[in-house]
């Protein structure tokens, strides 16, 4: 077996992609959508570098009944749209803590469907999130982790042991190098 040839960034949504929503708020709504200044910028320059560009997230707002499946997925095509196409998969679990799946984060489901799916090296590659359980999902595949501080998640920094820690999307541009 040949050794996986592509690097990735693995990127949380809500808080990386889109502004972070105070923590037990949901996005529901495309209108909800505040795209992160300096996101477009950050992923236009991976493409550059050779990058595959996942965006993987747990929408527990789906099993909870309060979005339809349809609206998640029509939010994700508006949101590749505004990406300019940047995107290689969008991947997401829309079930909610204890429901035992194995695609929400920290579980590594979706990040290890991505690596098969995309021939993807985990140790070349980045996850990049907002929140403990994205750097225990990095982690557990591998990959180089990235903490993008917000007002919302201190508390949650102090929960896990990142590679790095970001206060600007442009700080984490360097570090892809």
């Amino acid at each position: 077996m040949s050794a996986a040839t592509h690097k990735a960034l693995f990127l949380d949504r809500d808080g990386i992609i889109c502004e972070a929503l105070p923590r037990g708020e949901y996005l529901v709504r495309w209108d909800e959508f505040k795209v992160m200044s300096g996101i477009l910028e950050l992923l236009e320059s991976a493409k550059k570098r050779g990058y595959k560009l996942f965006v993987i997230t747990n929408q527990a707002q789906i099993a909870k009944g309060l979005m339809r499946l349809e609206t998640l997925h029509e939010i994700h095509r508006k949101m590749r749209e505004l990406l300019r196409g940047t995107l290689d998969e969008v991947y997401y679990c829309p079930h909610k803590e204890g429901d035992g799946c194995e695609c929400r984060k920290p579980k590594p489901g979706l990040m290890l469907r991505a690596i098969k799916e995309f021939d993807i090296d985990p140790a070349q590659s980045f996850f990049i999130g907002d929140s403990d359980k994205d750097m225990k999902a990095g982690e557990a595949i591998g990959a180089k982790t990235v903490f993008l501080k917000n007002k919302y998640n201190i508390e949650e920094l102090k929960k896990c042991t990142p590679d790095f820690v970001c206060a600007t999307l442009a700080e984490i541009e360097e570090i892809i190098g």
